[in-house]
């Protein structure tokens, strides 16, 4: 049902992805895989943080892991483009954090030292450290009907 790759993350900044079938998942923090396209209006689009948005922002914004579904190879072909805002800067820029630190942002070890461009899109990222902070979780009482009259 799904790639030998069981799931992937963009090295982009941001993508879009405007999908006419249903078959794009998208891990939540919880572990679970979500269908995100299979109710998508005409006007809607996916949008969802590559790998180097979670590079520039210190990991204050993770990177989706997203899968797709390849049950049948010949209906996928067609029906679902994506927009990679990519990052492009010169090849011997240097990533640095310094501006999150500078804003006061507390910024985690591995983001201390500054990375080379063109070591950070050469290089393959284990996705099991992405996901290791602690984040709230907020409940909702569901007896209570709210209404927009």
């Amino acid at each position: 049902m799904f790639s030998d790759h069981e799931h992937q993350v963009d090295k982009s900044l941001i993508s879009l992805v405007k999908s006419d079938k249903a078959g794009l998942h998208i891990k939540d923090f919880q572990g679970r895989w979500v269908l995100v396209d299979e109710d998508l209006g005409p006007q809607e689009a996916i949008v969802y943080p590559g790998l180097a948005l979670y590079q520039a922002t210190a990991g204050y914004v993770n990177p989706a892991l997203q899968r797709t579904e390849t049950a049948n190879t010949q209906s996928n072909l067609f029906g679902r483009c994506s927009l990679a805002f990519k990052f492009m800067p010169k090849s011997m820029t240097s990533l640095s954090c310094s501006e999150m630190r500078a804003a006061g942002h507390g910024v985690e070890a591995q983001f201390q030292l500054p990375v080379a461009v063109d070591d950070f899109m050469q290089t393959s990222h284990p996705t099991d450290q992405l996901f290791n902070r602690q984040f709230p979780k907020f409940q909702f009482p569901c007896s209570t009907r709210w209404s927009l009259d």
